[in-house]
């Protein structure tokens, strides 16, 4: 009985994918969000309610009287875990800001920026995920 030894047939690497191991869509899918952050700041309505809760996060602290969910708790109970998640990882960058002379209104953009950075992450662990199970061509599809 002779054991055949099959070679392991190379994978076609993606586009997106260099030999180096950087994710080239991934970079583009930030810059194209980026892009879209910086050219239309305003939220919708999806996102307001996320974003009121960061910003009471950032600008009241502690002083749970003046955050905005106490006078419009909304019909459908929130969590702020995701709020704080966002607020921590950015207040070092908006107090730098504020140090600068930055107006208020940058934080709009910067808190942004945290969240599109997060979801992009996201992404990229998800692709990462589907490649090890199902191989680096349905990954990267």
């Amino acid at each position: 009985m002779e054991t055949e030894t099959r070679k392991q047939k190379p994978t076609a690497t993606s586009k997106s994918q260099r030999k180096d191991g950087s994710n080239t869509g991934l970079l583009f899918l930030l810059a194209l969000v980026a892009l879209y952050v910086l050219t239309i700041p305003f939220t919708k309505v999806e996102e307001s309610f996320n974003l009121q809760a960061i910003h009471d996060l950032l600008y009241h602290g502690t002083e749970l009287a003046a955050y905005d969910h106490q006078q419009f708790p909304g019909v459908v109970p929130r969590t702020f875990t995701g709020a704080c998640l966002v607020a921590l990882l950015s207040y070092p960058v908006l107090r730098a800001g504020a140090l600068l002379g930055l107006r208020k209104a940058y934080s709009l953009y910067i808190v942004r920026m945290v969240i599109a950075v997060l979801s992009v992450g996201a992404v990229g662990r998800f692709q990462k995920a589907v490649s090890r199970r199902f191989g680096t061509e349905v990954g990267n599809v």
